[in-house]
């Protein structure tokens, strides 16, 4: 399995200049498997909010641009409700 060493220096560089972030790394372990490994840093009130409208922007990107709408495996809640958010047209 790949070394996540170049993310943790990148975490750590972050740390010390104080920027929040958000880094998600994946790995394929196996042809059938993948890993997400997560790293985050909170210190602003706002950034909830940046990261929050961030990640959705990047989660309609994903499912327009990447993901086929009619493959059966498709389950991004965990557990097997429709991952469709709330509101969306």
């Amino acid at each position: 399995m790949p070394s996540l060493d170049f993310v943790y220096d990148v975490v750590d560089k972050l740390n010390d200049d104080n920027i929040d972030y958000l880094i998600v790394a994946v790995r394929h372990t196996s042809d059938d498997e993948s890993r997400s490994d997560i790293f985050y840093n909170i210190s602003d009130d706002r950034t909830p909010i940046t990261l929050s409208e961030t990640v959705a922007k990047f989660y309609e990107e994903v499912l327009e641009k990447h993901i086929d709408d009619d493959d059966p495996g498709l389950d991004f809640t965990g557990d097997g409700s429709d991952p469709t958010p709330q509101g969306s047209d």
